[in-house]
């Protein structure tokens, strides 16, 4: 038996799919408008829905609403519009389907394109945070922290939030302090440090991490001068940028490089006072000065200071006025450096975990008096049993403490003080007094198993006389943030 079923016509189609029929009572501007004042007062149920023109010289074409404007009864059309003027009295259609144009438009415009950094609205945008990492710290270094150069400085700062990062910035006296360097995915020095901070800068020579250095004094002092003595030069080799792209610029970064003989183009053995005599800046035709450090290597080979990360001098440190082509070369050299950090760690490890401290730390105190001269971190050395400083970019946490109390001196008790930092201000959290000789613990002392915080103190004290004493252990965990 034959089927009675039969496709519908294309007229029955467009009745069936039709929201709206109507005649235009006015031109519409250009190819990209068209009018009807019966429309006027109505709620936009045209806006994404396809036009079909059934009259006139744009007859059977369709196009996607992009606008209703309910004041005029005006359609505003995706695009250039039709191939002709809508004029008045041409008849049409409101179709429930989509435009495919718009459609294809939105979906673009939530994929992005390659260039997004900061627009998480994007796809693109979220892959490059998600390629670059979460919760990725980066260290930059100025001349003074407390007052930032706009070029030099804040332009670069800010260049580093907005592709993602997490930013921490120092003076090179913090580098020299209290300071762990190595517990950043990557560390920026700013054109702004002079040859006076190279002093303060000597550790980044050793420091387990990638270091970009925008600064040439620094990098002819500190960053690229490795060997023994001052004259002595690390090994560096050159790029001339022949291509602004980034994935050239990876592939270079990537291979054994030689150096480029160009007139035109500066080197650490040439370098002046002035960072300009390093390089140009890119504008798509100049040329640029990029050194690159293999792991510390020395001229003579010798490993005296050989970090396993790369260090690299780009002679371009002014942000402000660095154009859209380098930034995104260099954004593509700082993600390469992010990632070498990242699987160095290890595939398997996690990053944000607390990494135990082995072997635990031993004390003895065997004078321990009736006062603090100082809070931590600063308290006298003979009344502190911990002592766990804070540190940029760490977390610490107090697995466990044996105390074991031998005298109260001329006393008859001691009183443990435990301090830990409550926004960003070291503060007395709790103090217990112990009365009787012998062996405590954390649980003992403070009713606490563990103690999580991004500094640790613990002090003792004795009620009367200079001659209290007691002897212990501690062990405690870190974490990078």
């Amino acid at each position: 038996m034959n089927s009675k079923g039969h496709a519908l016509s294309r007229d029955a189609l467009i009745r069936t799919l039709t929201a709206y029929s109507g005649i235009t009572t006015e031109d519409g501007t250009g190819t990209t408008t068209l009018v009807d004042s019966n429309l006027i007062g109505r709620n936009d149920f045209i806006s994404e829905k396809t036009i079909l023109i059934m009259s006139g010289d744009a007859k059977d074409e369709d196009k996607g609403a992009t606008d209703f404007d309910e004041s005029d009864g005006k359609i505003t059309l995706q695009g250039t519009g039709f191939s002709a003027q809508i004029k008045a009295g041409t008849i049409y259609r409101v179709l429930n389907i989509s435009s495919i144009e718009i459609d294809v438009a939105n979906i673009d415009t939530k994929i992005g394109t390659a260039a997004d950094n900061a627009d998480l609205g994007t796809l693109f945008g979220r892959h490059r945070r998600a390629y670059l990492g979460t919760h990725t710290h980066a260290l930059v270094v100025v001349h003074d922290a407390s007052s930032l150069d706009a070029d030099l400085d804040t332009a670069l700062r800010d260049w580093l939030l907005d592709i993602g990062m997490v930013v921490t910035v120092c003076d090179p006296a913090d580098v020299a302090g209290n300071l762990e360097v190595s517990a950043f995915d990557l560390i920026v020095v700013s054109a702004s440090c002079v040859d006076g901070d190279k002093d303060n800068l000597a550790n980044l020579r050793t420091a387990e991490v990638p270091v970009i250095c925008h600064s040439a004094e620094i990098a002819v002092s500190t960053v690229f001068n490795m060997g023994a003595t001052a004259a002595t030069k690390a090994v560096q080799t050159q790029i001339e940028i022949t291509d602004n792209t980034p994935m050239w610029l990876i592939a270079q970064a990537l291979a054994n490089l030689t150096v480029t003989a160009s007139a035109t183009i500066y080197t650490i053995a040439t370098a002046g006072t002035n960072v300009d005599e390093f390089g140009q800046e890119a504008n798509g035709t100049n040329l640029l000065t990029l050194l690159k450090l293999p792991q510390g290597e020395q001229d003579d080979g010798t490993p005296t200071y050989a970090p396993f990360f790369d260090r690299y001098f780009i002679g371009v440190g002014d942000f402000t006025n660095m154009n859209t082509a380098f930034k995104s070369i260099l954004e593509e050299l700082v993600m390469h450096a992010i990632m070498e950090k990242r699987f160095a760690e290890g595939l398997i490890s996690v990053k944000r975990v607390y990494e135990e401290q082995i072997p635990d730390t031993d004390f003895s105190l065997a004078a321990i008096d009736t006062t603090l001269d100082a809070d931590p971190p600063s308290a006298d050395a003979e009344n502190s049993v911990v002592d766990i400083d804070q540190k940029v970019n760490k977390s610490f946490a107090l697995r466990s403490l044996w105390v074991n109390i031998t005298s109260f001196g001329d006393g008859a008790t001691m009183t443990f003080q435990l301090w830990v930092l409550l926004n960003g201000v070291v503060t007395s959290v709790d103090s217990v007094v112990i009365s009787s000789t012998g062996i405590q613990n954390l649980m003992d002392i403070f009713g606490l198993q563990e103690v999580h915080a991004d500094g640790i103190w613990i002090t003792a004290i004795v009620d009367v006389g200079s001659t209290g004493a007691c002897s212990g252990t501690y062990r405690y965990a870190e974490a990078k943030k």
